[in-house]
Formats: C-alpha cells, sequence, structure tokens
C-alpha cells in the first residue's frame, strides 16, 4: 500500500512523497507531489507562460541541459523579485529556466524546451547568481516532474491526491495567494505560530478557494486536524 511521508526538496518547498514496496525500484521512490507546503526565504515565485525561444547557459550541473527555456514572467515576488521585472524598454520580464534531471543519474534526456510554448503556470525558483544568468536574464532551475502549477507531470499524472471532479482546481493566480500565505521553512516556533495564524486568515477571507483543490490538500496538511474542524 502507497502511503505518505514528508521530506525537503530543493525546487517545491516542504515536498511529499509516495512511498511505495521496494519492487517498483527507484522511479517509485521519486516521485514528489508538486504542491507547496512552506515557502523558502530564497525562492522567488511568479506565474510565467512557455515561449519557443532557448538560450544557452553556462555549464556547471551534469543533470542539467546545456540550453534553458525562455518565459514570459508576470507579477513576481519573494527574494529576487527586482530581477524578474521589466527593466528600461522591455514590455515584458524575462526569465530563463533550464530542465535538470534531479532524479535521474544522468544529464537532462529530452529538449531544452521541456514545456509546450504557450503553457502558463505558477512557479517559485531560486535565481542563480548574475554572472550565470543566460544572455543577461535571470535564469533558474526548472523541474517538470513538480513545476509549474498545474502542469507538472506530478499533477497530470495524479499523484498526491485527486481533486474534487465537482468544483474547478485553482488558477495559478489564485494558487499564488495561497503560497504567499504559507509558513516559512525552518521557522523557530513562534515565528512559525504567527504564520500558521497568516494561513488561518487566508482560509477565513477566502472560503471558496480554500474548498477547491489543492487548497483542501495542503490544509489538511500544514494546519492538521484544524483544517477539517477536527481538534
Amino acid at each position: 500500500m502507497l502511503r505518505i511521508i514528508r521530506t525537503l526538496a530543493p525546487t517545491a518547498g516542504l515536498a511529499l512523497l509516495l512511498s511505495a514496496p521496494a519492487s517498483l525500484g527507484a522511479a517509485a521512490v521519486c516521485s514528489p507531489v508538486p504542491y507547496h507546503m512552506n515557502r523558502r526565504g530564497d525562492e522567488t515565485y511568479y506565474i510565467a507562460t512557455a515561449t519557443a525561444d532557448t538560450l544557452p547557459v553556462p555549464p556547471g550541473n551534469p543533470h542539467a541541459a546545456g540550453y534553458g527555456q525562455v518565459f514570459l514572467v508576470q507579477d513576481a515576488g519573494g527574494a529576487d523579485a527586482a530581477s524578474l521585472r521589466p527593466r528600461g524598454k522591455q514590455a515584458v520580464a524575462r526569465v530563463v529556466l533550464v530542465p535538470t534531471a534531479s532524479c535521474s543519474d544522468g544529464p537532462w534526456p529530452g529538449s531544452a524546451r521541456w514545456l509546450e510554448p504557450g503553457t502558463t503556470g505558477f512557479f517559485a525558483s531560486t535565481v542563480w547568481p548574475r554572472d550565470r544568468w543566460a544572455a543577461g536574464i535571470p535564469t533558474a532551475f526548472g523541474d517538470n516532474r513538480t513545476e509549474p502549477y498545474p502542469h507538472a507531470i506530478a499533477i497530470k499524472s495524479g499523484i498526491g491526491n485527486a481533486p474534487d471532479s465537482e468544483k474547478p482546481a485553482l488558477t495559478p493566480t489564485e494558487y499564488r495567494t495561497l503560497y504567499e500565505a504559507l509558513p516559512y521553512r525552518h521557522e523557530e516556533s513562534r515565528d512559525r505560530e504567527r504564520s500558521l495564524e497568516r494561513l488561518r486568515r487566508w482560509r477565513q477571507d477566502n472560503p471558496l478557494l480554500a474548498a477547491r483543490f489543492p487548497a483542501t490538500f495542503i490544509l489538511r496538511i500544514v494546519l492538521g486536524p484544524e483544517a477539517t474542524g477536527g481538534s
């Protein structure tokens, strides 16, 4: 029987992994649920749309592609939000997301164009140092197993929890508001309680969103029994 366990993942805050029998092999162990349970202070979050453009990136990660896909950015927030806003004569900010085979011992096996052009979703990334940007454009890793919301492979595979078929899932913009209310990872107990109170306020102020997937799933994990009225 599958069971849910908690683990830390570099690209999705506190992710959840589905633990499976050993006979299913390593692939079953590397099956993250792509919903954020907390935030990282060094992450920048944003909604972005994939383009057909790719750019070469500096070498350095044996599991990453040598090129990254260019995305058009909307509504950036977090650590490096200023770098993901239009500058000068730019009408729209851009970010280069480099696909990485984080669940493999080998290099990225596919095209650097890892998302279908025109796909829009929510991302949370740690932007690389400026001297490693592709063509002067902010650059970060991308992982199609866990991002973007709602187009990640794990979401399409139904890993984690099935959405309520009678209610639409949160849009990327709605999901962003939930993400902004989540606690930060590794907070002291007093600070975490303050953060949880922020999440409780989000639930109270957005009852219709809180009743839709994946908010129902995230609230149940982060808040525990109180999310469903338990004690």
